[in-house]
């Protein structure tokens, strides 16, 4: 067991705890990863907005967990049809595990669901939200990566 990851056998939600250097670690390793995304021509979304907030922007040195809202922008123009062009010819070049194949609106959302899929991976105990759900709680938050949308490299 990863003594770095869990503090106490359980925490208060019945999950491990992440102590606060790990946490800042994993942060830099997805704004590492959002990098290689964003330069990386294959995913249909650039990730726009990175911000962290929860138990993270308080003192304590043991989290719940490293709460993230991201946002991404697709790199079609709105004229285009470049969201029917991205669900339907993303899978062929990056199949969908069998799990989203199965569900049509998984499927049309694979482009997506296939950045935030990069970025769950980098740990156990990040949680991901949407940037736009965290703006409209109007909760606390501290923005730790952001690229200008109209900065996008690949637009298809």
């Amino acid at each position: 067991m990863d003594n770095e990851m869990v503090l106490a056998s359980r925490g208060p939600k019945g999950r491990g705890q992440v102590k606060r250097e790990r946490a800042g670690r994993m942060l830099e390793a997805i704004v590492s990863e959002i990098e290689r995304i964003n330069n990386d021509p294959l995913p249909w979304y650039d990730v726009t907005r990175i911000s962290v907030f929860g138990s993270y922007l308080s003192l304590k040195p043991v989290l719940g967990d490293l709460d993230i809202a991201i946002r991404t922008t697709p790199r079609w123009l709105p004229e285009t049809d470049g969201f029917r062009r991205a669900w339907q010819t993303f899978p062929l070049t990056c199949p969908a595990p069998v799990n989203i194949a199965r569900n049509q609106l998984e499927l049309i959302h694979w482009p997506r669901l296939y950045i935030l899929k990069r970025l769950k991976r980098l740990g156990r105990g990040i949680s991901l939200h949407s940037q736009e759900d965290l703006d409209s709680c109007g909760f606390e938050h501290c923005i730790v990566y952001q690229k200008c949308e109209d900065d996008l490299l690949f637009r298809k």
